[in-house]
């Protein structure tokens, strides 16, 4: 998950920081701006609607960059998973499954689409899936 040597540790390092910097963080900046996040946060949080398009094009362009990276690979540092994959796949799977945002995983995206295909298709994405038990406290 996160490498055997430096070397390997270091470039799951990038690439999980860059999931999290090129699409992640970017996308929560746009959710900010939902109404769902107004529901949420219900005053708690400072929400941001006027970034809400610039954020929509930075996720967007961290997604097509990231098209491009996985150009030959199977997951995105290479030929094992890492905590690359489980970052963006726990974001991506989550937000793509409530059919709300149906711009993250894309057919313009062949590369993204093939690797979301497969981490979607891992026992533990599917156990990821299930919702959690109601929890009722007295």
């Amino acid at each position: 998950m996160f490498g055997e040597t430096p070397e390997e540790r270091a470039e799951i390092h990038m690439w999980t920081r860059r999931a999290y910097l090129e699409v992640v963080l970017p996308f929560v900046t746009w959710w900010r701006g939902t109404e769902a996040a107004e529901e949420a946060y219900r005053g708690h949080r400072i929400l941001m609607p006027e970034a809400k398009r610039s954020h929509r094009l930075l996720a967007d362009q961290g997604l097509n960059q990231f098209d491009d990276d996985l150009e030959g690979k199977t997951f995105i540092a290479g030929d094992d998973l890492t905590m690359a994959d489980v970052l963006l796949y726990g974001f991506m799977g989550t937000n793509v499954a409530t059919g709300e945002i149906p711009w993250l995983n894309v057919p313009q995206r062949p590369n993204v689409a093939a690797w979301f295909d497969r981490m979607a298709a891992r026992q533990a994405s599917g156990r990821m899936m299930t919702a959690l038990p109601a929890r009722v406290e007295n």
